[in-house]
């Protein structure tokens, strides 16, 4: 079976980040924050500068850019770009996650929620897309493509205008 280039697309869009064309899955190899930063609550704000912020989340890219890397292409089967699909989204689901958990530099709160709502935008249009394939209703899934392009470009632009070089580059 052919792939279809409507989910061929999907995949790079969602994964829209440098190395590899993938984004982030997870924390630094080390399993945590990095150790260069200060241990600091979740999602508090004013606790980190920006530039320690953008490090430590281009650092949670960069490490799930290398495991996302390893998730092993899918064949031509409808299932299996489906598989690889869903693991993309939950791939991606996972890094806005960490990122979103990471301490908030002062007076970005407003900025970095917007941020964080495109993605979560991007992913609803991912998952409805998905849901759509898996029940067969492909013109449904090619409409929703569209939308899920402009989505992440959406994504990508405010997370590149932050800093987060890694995670917001197609």
């Amino acid at each position: 079976m052919k792939r279809s280039p409507w989910l061929v697309a999907v995949l790079f869009l969602l994964v829209g980040c440098k190395s590899g064309g993938t984004v982030a899955t997870g924390s630094p190899s080390s399993g945590g924050t990095p150790s260069s930063s200060p241990a600091l609550s979740p999602g508090s704000a004013g606790a980190i500068t920006k530039a320690d912020f953008v490090a430590r989340a281009n650092e949670i890219c960069k490490a799930g850019n290398a495991r996302q890397s390893a998730i092993p292409s899918p064949d031509n089967t409808v299932a299996q770009q489906l598989a690889y699909l869903d693991q993309v989204i939950a791939a991606t689901a996972e890094t806005l996650r960490q990122i979103r958990a990471l301490p908030q530099p002062p007076g970005d709160r407003a900025t970095l929620q917007q941020m964080y709502a495109k993605g979560d935008a991007a992913l609803s249009v991912a998952r409805q897309e998905s849901a759509a394939l898996k029940e067969g209703k492909t013109s449904v899934a090619g409409a929703l493509d569209t939308q899920l392009a402009t989505a992440t470009n959406e994504v990508n632009s405010a997370f590149s205008a932050y800093g987060l070089i890694f995670c917001g580059s197609a």
